[in-house]
């Protein structure tokens, strides 16, 4: 993984007590708190683009109304596997694009909701880009969402992190 984006992600002491840092990726870590009533899970993940227009076209992409057709139809094809491999029936309830204050020169944030049996799974994205560099943080809850300003907050540190990292491009 390349120095720059491994900077951005999250660190165990940005989460909070009660989390256990689940095996990290490459280009992820995750954390995760669970109790009888309630589960979250934290994740941040980074990229770096060789170049500006790479990283651009990227975010026009995934950013764009054909991006969403994209990704919602991947969530209902991650609803059907959620379905066989747990046996539980789940759907894709909902997919939409929600307002997140500027964080980076570029922000979105999208809001997918999995039903599973009774049970909501609620999972936010924050995603950034600044430069060559793109990041996210990803929330998952149950059986509500998870605390949006915690979310802001987090996302607030990996946008300074990819700012920091960035520097001088």
């Amino acid at each position: 993984m390349h120095a720059r984006a491994k900077a951005m992600l999250l660190r165990k002491a940005d989460v909070g007590p009660g989390f256990k840092a689940s095996k990290p990726s490459d280009d992820e870590f995750d954390f995760e708190k669970e109790n009888e009533a309630r589960y979250l899970a934290v994740s941040s993940g980074s990229e770096v683009y060789e170049t500006k227009t790479q990283s651009a076209e990227s975010w026009r992409r995934g950013t764009s109304v054909a991006g969403m057709k994209c990704m919602e139809a991947g969530f209902r094809k991650l609803a059907k596997a959620f379905t066989t491999e747990l046996g539980v029936r789940t759907t894709l309830a909902s997919f939409k694009r929600v307002s997140v204050p500027p964080l980076a020169p570029a922000t979105a944030s999208y809001r997918v909701v999995f039903r599973m049996a009774e049970i909501s799974m609620i999972m936010d994205s924050i995603v950034m880009r600044n430069g060559r560099a793109q990041a996210w943080t990803l929330v998952f809850a149950t059986p509500s969402a998870y605390p949006r300003a915690e979310q802001l907050r987090l996302s607030r540190i990996v946008a300074g992190r990819m700012a920091q990292a960035m520097r001088g491009e």
